[in-house]
């Protein structure tokens, strides 16, 4: 098993959203759909599969990388125009089919290398992790004004020398202002909560599930 610091560095596989066992934790804000439904005040945590809210959430985080994304820009797109899960090799997709076109360098693309003038280009991290009440495989994606605090948090966790999966983490939403209004972002946690035995048998095989599933697209997220 990788690391904490070489699952930051290295590459995994992008995990199959389409998958029913999978669902993703998203932070609501204020033009997230549960908001404007009015199920939700913005600021919680969502729970796409069941549609739960939390103020709060403990997790074990199993894994973690860096992704890389440029989308069109176009709302009936399914699929990023280019993405990389390695940093290393940008891969160019059809947007509407996922389907491989071509693919170069990311350090020689001009959409990395002008990535902070684009605003459809994110770097971003991909957590998988695990709910322990509910004993399911969920996922979390994090950048915008929240990226900075993630990579706060993986600092800390590799400076304690534990693993993700060694500890729970819980994850609560703070707020950032932007010229476009508040930003709700996570706030990570390093809890003294053991983690269940249960789970530490079935983490090592899940990860490798996640590293051996390769370099393969997935469609969009909704907005939540």
């Amino acid at each position: 098993m990788n690391t904490t610091q070489n699952t930051i560095v290295n590459s995994y596989a992008l995990l199959d959203k389409t998958n029913p066992e999978y669902s993703q934790i998203k932070i609501l804000q204020t033009s997230s759909n549960p908001v404007l439904e009015g199920k939700s005040a913005p600021g919680k945590l969502y729970h796409s599969l069941t549609g739960k809210i939390y103020d709060t959430l403990d997790v074990v985080l199993m894994a973690v990388r860096l992704e890389f994304r440029v989308w069109s820009g176009d709302s009936i797109d399914q699929y990023p125009l280019f993405l990389s899960d390695d940093m290393k090799t940008l891969v160019q997709l059809d947007p509407k089919t996922g389907e491989k076109v071509g693919q170069e360098p990311l350090e020689q693309s001009e959409y990395w290398i002008n990535r902070k003038q684009q605003k459809n280009a994110k770097t971003q991290y991909f957590f998988l992790g695990i709910l322990p009440k509910e004993k399911q495989l969920v996922f979390l994606r994090i950048g915008g004004m929240g990226f900075k605090r993630a990579k706060t948090f993986l600092n800390q966790a590799r400076a304690s020398g534990k693993q993700l999966y060694q500890f729970v983490t819980r994850i609560g939403v703070g707020q950032e202002n932007s010229a476009f209004g508040p930003k709700f972002v996570p706030e990570f946690t390093m809890t003294e909560i053991p983690v269940p035995g249960e789970f530490l048998e079935k983490i090592i095989p899940v990860c490798q599930n996640f590293l051996a599933q390769g370099n393969r697209a997935v469609p969009a997220l909704t907005t939540q």
